[in-house]
């Protein structure tokens, strides 16, 4: 299982980070990351305006892409050496 939060995500992000290491057997492989400075829009650049609209007080701040490149390449190395 792998997590990747923004540090400033209201909906998910610290707490979920929190509960994701918390509570998964200890068996299960798990990579929980967050990120300073980043929102609920972490892996996207949360432009579409019915995201906007859904997203309201999640958090959003400016995308960070460099932030969403670090998350997609942890997630794929994540996949890559768990999934055959």
């Amino acid at each position: 299982m792998i997590g990747c939060y923004g540090e400033l995500d209201r909906s998910m992000g610290p707490r979920m980070a929190r509960l994701l290491e918390e509570r998964l057997p200890p068996e299960t492989p798990r990579e929980v990351h967050l990120y300073p400075e980043v929102g609920h829009s972490l892996l996207t650049d949360g432009h579409h305006p019915i995201a906007r609209v859904f997203a309201f007080g999640m958090g959003i701040v400016d995308f960070n892409p460099a932030a969403s490149e670090e998350g997609f390449r942890k997630i794929f190395a994540f996949f890559d050496h768990h999934l055959d």
